[in-house]
């Protein structure tokens, strides 16, 4: 049997120390936690602030943005130009068509950012019809089926609505690989901005709706394109009274600009983007490698996804009387033979099955021999001399109701 024995006086001593030296950390911690939840919650008060006053004061424009995207010149030019008569959609294919044409007929260099209309249609349809038609080139780089419906649905509507669209189209637009959504995409992102998320059916993930939410509460979170904005303007400012003049111009060294177009929002300065018009030996580019990463793999879900957006497309020219030309750009067989097995069939019976539901017909120009290869500066985009020969064709099937 073990005797315990009491502890000593030290010990004691030893025993009380220690609880006030616990009862001292104790302490310390809690005033720590105190001071962190006043801190807390007077940075929250000074935010909800903040929130307050530039919610009252700041002056909402949706249309502006500190980066200056291909989307955002393209709605600046429709938007400061005469009502359209003729809107020209699609990706680089359909660009090319509309620049590289243009700077041959004009037989000067176009910038791509600032040059918005096709200069040549508009000169072939005033000699048709005695008058003067006014296009716009919503066609972009890179433009997807969901784009086009975005650009559609918030800017082609009252003053801006159109008579007629061209939409040219290709496989690309439906089953680019390198793709993700809709919401990772420049054009709907700006869309979005100007017209509010309500607009599109796109994000419904758990993410999508906290997002949402904060938008809703917080005036500078739902509006932080605005903020970044007047920071832009007032470092611009800056920067100004200091010499530096040239702010719109891109004239970054290649490396720079490499970097910031992989890590930055997309920002297109202008004198970037220079087209040449056509001359004999103009340099062949072979982009094959670009487009088998576009085309392979293929994404069922991808494409499903577009083609309902062509279908929304369709059914917006229609309960707007809008007339749509809708036309399969040509592509050399250099660049068919990169999609997989089926693609362009598939593509080609869907695009056309959902064509006749709306009662229209695709002009199919990617037919062999109607453009050689000498028409194309690489692999899918026309140079000047096959621009001209593309808009020749568009205008034996132009519809008579619009061109009188």
């Amino acid at each position: 049997m073990s005797t315990k024995l009491a502890p000593t006086a030290v010990e004691t001593n030893e025993i009380a120390a220690s609880g006030d030296e616990s009862a001292r950390k104790n302490g310390i911690a809690g005033r720590r936690l105190a001071w962190i939840a006043s801190f807390t919650l007077l940075a929250f008060l000074l935010v909800l602030a903040l929130d307050a006053s530039l919610r009252a004061t700041v002056k909402i424009d949706p249309y502006r943005q500190s980066n200056r995207s291909w989307v955002w010149w393209s709605v600046k030019a429709l938007r400061n130009g005469p009502p359209p008569d003729v809107v020209i959609c699609g990706s680089s294919l359909v660009v090319a068509t509309v620049d590289e044409t243009d700077a041959t007929y004009l037989k000067h260099v176009v910038d791509q950012i600032l040059h918005w209309r096709c200069e040549y249609l508009e000169h072939c349809l005033q000699q048709r019809t005695g008058q003067p038609v006014h296009t716009a080139d919503l066609a972009m780089g890179g433009q997807m089926v969901s784009d086009v419906y975005s650009l559609a649905k918030v800017m082609l509507q009252g003053r801006y609505k159109p008579k007629m669209i061209v939409w040219g189209i290709a496989p690309r637009d439906f089953v680019d690989a390198t793709f993700n959504n809709p919401n990772s995409s420049e054009t709907v992102r700006y869309m979005t901005k100007v017209a509010g998320r309500e607009m599109f059916d796109t994000g419904h993930s758990f993410w999508d709706r906290v997002e949402r939410s904060f938008d809703k509460a917080f005036w500078t979170y739902g509006n932080r394109d605005q903020v970044v904005f007047l920071q832009h303007r007032l470092l611009k400012a800056m920067l100004h009274s200091l010499g530096w003049k040239n702010l719109e111009e891109n004239n970054l060294p290649q490396p720079l600009r490499q970097y910031v177009t992989e890590n930055l929002p997309e920002d297109e300065g202008i004198d970037h983007w220079g087209v040449v018009p056509y001359y004999k030996g103009l340099p062949f580019s072979d982009n094959r490698g670009e487009y088998h990463t576009r085309y392979n793999p293929f994404k069922p879900s991808i494409y499903q996804f577009q083609l309902r957006y062509f279908d929304k497309m369709l059914a917006f020219c229609r309960d707007n009387h809008i007339q749509l030309m809708l036309v399969n750009m040509p592509l050399m067989q250099a660049n068919m033979a990169l999609m997989p097995a089926g693609m362009y069939e598939r593509y080609s019976q869907d695009t056309s099955r959902i064509a006749q539901k709306y009662g229209i017909t695709v002009l199919d120009l990617n037919k062999p021999g109607l453009f050689p290869d000498q028409d194309y500066r690489d692999s899918v985009h026309m140079n000047g001399l096959g621009g001209q020969k593309f808009w020749q064709i568009l205008l034996q099937h132009w519809p008579a109701s619009t061109a009188n």
